[in-house]
């Protein structure tokens, strides 16, 4: 690769705008950056195994959507395919050295996947397709690197395919919510109205320790690393990150008839999500 490319979109890659990260030059720059897409690779990895595919198995194996089934299936190859892609990548760039072998669970994976064990046994599934429909509709910035031509061929290509199918999901979880939320009965309907703000902040929590290990592997400090995180990451929540991308998936939540259930817009409220509908 060029050395005047780069590994991931320089504006996405927050620890470098850091001074005490843009000091030490180039080299660790661009290091860091290559850190980030290994792990933004393993990331999504994870999404699409352990979160998305899962759901489709649900919509495959049950009544929830019978109409949804067959495109579930190919849903669900598309997003294999993803998980592969990344792989992929991973191994063709890895010149030997390869932090992320394995699929990485984001702090903002690890906290979502817990909301399923928040209810019954039997609720889990449904609450797992909800996350999912909630991810599937959000357009994740990382997306853009599509048309940055500063980034390698390589990574535009991977998100250039990533996002041409992540327009077609969208519509298909969308499309989904609209059919078997109506369905549910009142207790399932309370149960993701209640969920759904956690849902919305914890797919945007922050990857304070992805960062911090990227980080310590760079060789900076332990007080370096403290005062980078501290002046880097402003809450938990990345709440800009949240605004930027949920359009679509509050879109669908209206289209559902979630939205319009009195007590939803209360429960964003309480959790610091008000201005959304503002």
């Amino acid at each position: 690769m060029s050395d005047d490319m780069n590994y991931f979109s320089p504006h996405l890659v927050r620890l470098n705008a850091h001074p005490l990260v843009f000091g030490k030059g180039e080299p660790v720059i661009k290091a860091l950056q290559r850190r980030h897409l290994y792990r933004y690779l393993a990331a999504t990895e994870a999404i699409e195994i352990e979160m998305v595919n899962p759901a489709l198995q649900f919509v495959m194996s049950s009544n929830i959507a019978p109409e949804f089934v067959l495109d579930a299936y190919k849903v669900y190859t598309d997003e294999g395919f993803h998980a592969l892609m990344c792989m992929d990548l991973r191994n063709n760039i890895s010149n030997g050295e390869m932090p992320y072998l394995l699929r990485y669970r984001s702090s903002a994976l690890d906290r979502t996947l817990a909301l399923v064990k928040t209810g019954t046994e039997p609720d889990a599934q449904l609450i797992l397709l909800a996350i999912a429909c909630v991810n599937e509709t959000m357009i994740a910035s990382s997306l853009s690197q599509a048309t940055d031509y500063t980034v390698f061929a390589a990574l535009r290509e991977l998100v250039m395919a990533h996002a041409r199918d992540e327009a077609a999901h969208n519509i298909y979880f969308t499309e989904l919510m609209v059919d078997f939320f109506p369905r549910l009965s009142a207790r399932e309907q309370r149960l993701l109205i209640d969920l759904m703000p956690d849902i919305f902040n914890s797919l945007h929590l922050s990857d304070k320790t992805g960062a911090e290990n990227d980080l310590r592997a760079q060789g900076f400090s332990e007080s370096e690393i403290q005062i980078i995180l501290g002046e880097t990451f402003n809450g938990e929540v990345d709440h800009e990150g949240v605004r930027r991308v949920c359009r679509s998936s509050l879109r669908m939540l209206s289209r559902c008839g979630l939205l319009d259930i009195p007590q939803a817009q209360e429960a964003f409220a309480e959790k610091g999500l008000a201005y959304l509908f503002q």
